[in-house]
């Protein structure tokens, strides 16, 4: 399901002399919209009688939009001009503490909004307020005839085919990259991989499991690194956890793809700082735990975590269970199919 438009108010100055009255006046509108979920033309006459009363700014998506759309497209109007849809992604990720993650943009349209004309508000830091919800969901058509869908189906086969041999040309790549290592210089391997696969290339700096805020480098707040959207528009949740886990030494190589798995990458290492150091470290967590959620938010959680599955892969033993090093069933073969093709998981 996918909502067919979205519609957006927003305090427009936080200098406004009304800015205190919008405020209420916002909460106000988003209570008796929520009444008029059931009465449609009702509902349209208050948005409209709202934007005109106070000069807000309206926009509104008139085509169906998909995840990737969503985080993507830079306009909810294909046939308009203004970079609507771009500016207020934009606004809500500032207003999420200025995350990168375009999933939350997305999640925001797509499943945080459960019902027509019940809104959600957000806030950005200079203070603006913005309302956002549905007016009408429309489902995936279903298709009436095997003909009506062929067309789908080949593309949908094509697209896997395709899958299939960028990924099998990237671990081509990725195994010359590893033979290179011991011989080359890592700029060198890197200038290789380039000639041969015809593209630029990037390099993600300072990529860790958390990191501060990227806006106030000041603030004790930590979280997960996301790369830039201009480099991996797509990337999966678990991208840094890879890189983390295999890619040990310099020049090390691996193979990585998107979350919809149309773009595929040939990670190398140029450089690992493990910090063993753990003088800076400890500096950090001195606040902890008033001021510094390092601790309460991800290490005390993660401990916990370990812990409970030490727990229970020691009750499988006692169980009798034959386990893996990480402490799961093994399967008899074939039982498991689902990642049989070595792909990366979410």
């Amino acid at each position: 399901m996918r909502p067919r438009l979205l519609e957006e108010l927003k305090e427009d100055e936080l200098m406004n002399p009304l800015s205190g009255v919008l405020v209420k006046e916002m909460d106000d509108f988003s209570k008796e919209l929520t009444k008029l979920k059931d009465k449609p033309d009702k509902a349209k006459q208050l948005i409209a009688d709202t934007v005109k009363k106070y000069g807000l700014r309206h926009v509104a998506m008139t085509v169906p939009l998909d995840e990737y759309q969503l985080q993507k497209d830079d306009k909810f109007d294909p046939e308009k001009d203004k970079d609507d849809l771009k500016k207020l992604r934009e606004e809500y990720l500032e207003s999420q503490g200025g995350t990168k993650d375009l999933t939350r943009f997305s999640n925001l349209l797509l499943k945080d909004l459960k019902a027509p004309y019940e809104p959600k508000e957000f806030h950005r830091t200079r203070g603006d307020v913005y309302l956002v919800w549905q007016t009408e969901f429309v489902k995936a058509r279903e298709y009436k005839s095997l003909a009506e869908a062929r067309q789908k189906v080949e593309d949908a086969w094509y697209l896997e085919e395709a899958r299939i041999l960028a990924r099998k040309q990237v671990e081509e790549w990725s195994a010359k990259a590893r033979r290179w290592q011991s011989s080359l210089s890592v700029g060198e391997v890197e200038k290789r991989l380039r000639e041969e696969s015809k593209q630029d290339g990037f390099t993600l700096r300072d990529a860790a499991r958390l990191v501060k805020p990227p806006l106030d480098p000041t603030d004790r707040k930590y979280a997960p690194y996301t790369p830039p959207a201009s480099l991996v528009p797509y990337p999966r949740p678990n991208l840094v956890d890879q890189l983390v886990k295999q890619l040990k030494d310099k020049g090390d190589s691996m193979v990585l793809s998107d979350k919809p798995e149309r773009v595929y990458y040939v990670a190398v290492l140029e450089t690992r700082d493990d910090q063993e150091n753990l003088a800076g470290f400890v500096k950090v967590l001195e606040a902890t735990p008033d001021n510094d959620t390092l601790w309460s938010d991800h290490f005390l959680p993660a401990r916990r975590r370990d812990f409970e599955k030490m727990v229970i892969k020691q009750l499988r033993l006692d169980a009798g269970a034959t386990l893996n090093d990480d402490g799961d069933y093994v399967l008899p073969e074939g039982i498991r199919e689902r990642g049989a093709d070595n792909r990366e998981g979410d």
